[in-house]
């Protein structure tokens, strides 16, 4: 299935992978593991440091929508190369912090290179410089963030434990400089050429970040990019309390994650299959019925079978939304300022990822129950998906493209 995708563009590829693969030095999963240290070293508490996680990511979401779209008017090479920097700089400025503003600066760093500037480098080189197989070569790329999330945890919880949370956020920024940045230098330079001069970007009009935010094209995808990971992000973030209400352990609920993460990456490479087959926008309204089905199955029982429906759809979903959200981009707004448009898309999601928790969290502390707020999360699902199906009307696609090209 990927035989021909390989052929040629391992080097791109495996550049893509391991850009995904090294922004979980700057995603939730691997940053929590320092915040005990964090709150003990700069006196904060539990709470404080949540509220200043929530602010730094909101912030890093802004500083994205400035400068991702500036992948569009220099060489990947430069971009990447810049993006690095800044996440390897982090990594220092946190290690070395001595006084809260440090420490908040060296957060912010990693929040908006890890979180934000490396995958989207990875993702929009993907999404322009591969045409028949940009699915799967999205596919392949989105791989490195299962890959991180089974890798790095062990690796940065036992660096804590042996040498200390400032060393290990040293050890990592040293992993940074020796394996991806020469890889950087050495291979890109002359593929980004290669593949330049073979294959070019289509010759589709550039549009300007505001003609994104008012294209009815925007309003067809939104909702769907800021609603899923809103909810996933929130219940997985209050997975303890949810757990507790179900009667499962934690270890139970860890367990199941392990489930997620499988079919999550599974559903990465069929789906890259699928959009090279049937497109983007056929697929499109489907993506969240899975996620919908996993939900239901938490209202259905409390049976600890459950956990493991639950979380294997949601991984389905997550796996298919992470590929195709990207290629319907470019299907929907061309390759020429997919920069830009993947900028505010990834703003979003950034965005939702932050106000979920918040939303989760204030209905808890009101005494809302996860039941009612999984039937809510639910009917928003529903009528999301319902409003999605305007993506296959052609009449709705001619007069976006009509609309387009008066702005111009």
């Amino acid at each position: 299935m990927f035989n021909n995708l390989f052929h040629g563009n391992k080097s791109l590829l495996a550049f893509g992978l391991l850009l995904t693969f090294f922004s979980s030095f700057g995603q939730t999963f691997l940053i929590s593991l320092y915040l005990p240290s964090l709150v003990e070293t700069f006196d904060l508490t539990m709470a404080g440091i949540g509220g200043l996680y929530g602010i730094v990511t909101i912030a890093s979401a802004f500083l994205l929508t400035l400068t991702g779209k500036y992948i569009d008017r220099t060489s990947l090479r430069y971009f990447s190369l810049a993006s690095i920097l800044v996440l390897i700089l982090s990594l220092i400025i946190m290690a070395t912090a001595q006084n809260f503003a440090m420490m908040v600066a060296g957060m912010l760093g990693l929040r908006f290179a890890g979180q934000g500037l490396l995958p989207h480098a990875s993702i929009t080189a993907m999404a322009r410089y591969f045409d028949k197989a940009r699915g799967k070569a999205i596919s392949v790329a989105t791989l490195g963030h299962p890959i991180g999330e089974a890798v790095f945890p062990v690796l940065v919880a036992v660096s804590i434990t042996s040498f200390g949370w400032r060393n290990a956020l040293l050890l990592s920024a040293g992993l940074l400089a020796i394996v991806l940045l020469p890889y950087l230098l050495l291979v890109i330079r002359k593929k980004e050429k290669q593949i330049a001069m073979n294959n070019p970007p289509a010759s589709t009009v550039p549009i300007s970040q505001w003609k994104v935010l008012s294209s009815p094209h925007f309003w067809l995808i939104a909702p769907n990019v800021f609603l899923m990971p809103m909810i996933t992000t929130a219940f997985f973030f209050y997975q303890v309390p949810l757990a507790e209400s179900k009667g499962w352990s934690i270890e139970w609920m860890a367990l199941g994650f392990t489930g997620f993460a499988m079919a999550s990456s599974s559903s990465m490479v069929v789906s890259g299959w699928m959009i090279d087959r049937f497109s983007a926008r056929k697929i499109f309204p489907f993506y969240l019925i899975p996620l919908i089905f996993g939900l239901s199955l938490l209202l259905m029982s409390d049976a600890k079978w459950i956990t493991f429906g639950y979380l294997l759809l949601t991984g389905i979903g997550v796996g298919f939304g992470s590929t195709l959200k990207s290629a319907l981009q470019v299907e929907l707004f061309g390759t020429a300022s997919i920069g830009a448009v993947r900028a505010v898309f990834s703003t979003i999601i950034v965005l939702s990822t932050a106000f979920g928790p918040a939303l989760v969290g204030w209905g808890l502390d009101r005494n809302v129950t996860f039941h009612q707020m999984i039937m809510i999360s639910i009917g928003l699902l529903l009528l999301v998906m319902v409003q999605s199906f305007r993506v296959l009307s052609p009449v709705t696609t001619a007069r976006i493209v009509l609309r387009l090209r008066k702005k111009h």
